[in-house]
């Protein structure tokens, strides 16, 4: 029996400024259109927004803020990807070019789930279709986004297929 494991990983930020993004549907708006701007200099095709998805990484963003602490959804039917910034307010933007920054730590010529480059490769898994994200406040002032994605990322096995090289 073959088994397949799902890896995510978690970025933190610490800044003081940063300007804001607006409404909740421009965050939106950034986030996907981010996504399918560095998707495609992979040659992967666009995500399209979840509102479904979306409304399952707000709750676990709207969790993450609560706890005012960074963590996983235990058994999540989705990929993940979290954000986390104290003393700022992201735009869709910075958040998607923080993850995709991994991808100076990743090794094209020997494909693979490493930690720290879990946030790259699922922003770029080719098999991933739909995106959706929530934003949540802390009390304390931290921001956390949640980002979805379905089909799942990261799976052992799969990264060469799915996590082509610049093109």
């Amino acid at each position: 029996m073959r088994k397949t494991f799902v890896f995510v990983s978690l970025l933190c930020v610490f800044l003081v400024t940063e300007p804001s993004a607006g409404n909740d549907e421009a965050f939106e708006k950034q986030l996907l259109d981010r996504h399918n701007v560095l998707r495609a200099k992979h040659g992967v095709a666009h995500l399209t927004w979840s509102k479904e998805i979306q409304r399952y990484a707000q709750e676990w963003a709207e969790i993450n803020a609560r706890d005012d602490r960074m963590h996983h959804r235990p058994r999540n039917k989705y990929g993940e990807n979290i954000f986390w910034m104290s003393g700022g307010r992201p735009t869709g933007d910075y958040v998607v070019d923080a993850w995709y920054s991994e991808i100076k730590y990743y090794n094209f010529n020997k494909p693979g789930f490493n930690y720290k480059t879990g946030h790259f490769t699922q922003v770029v898994w080719k098999d991933s279709t739909k995106l959706g994200c929530g934003k949540a406040k802390s009390r304390r002032g931290g921001i956390y986004v949640v980002c979805n994605y379905s089909p799942a990322g990261n799976f052992m096995g799969s990264f060469r297929q799915n996590v082509p090289r610049l093109k």
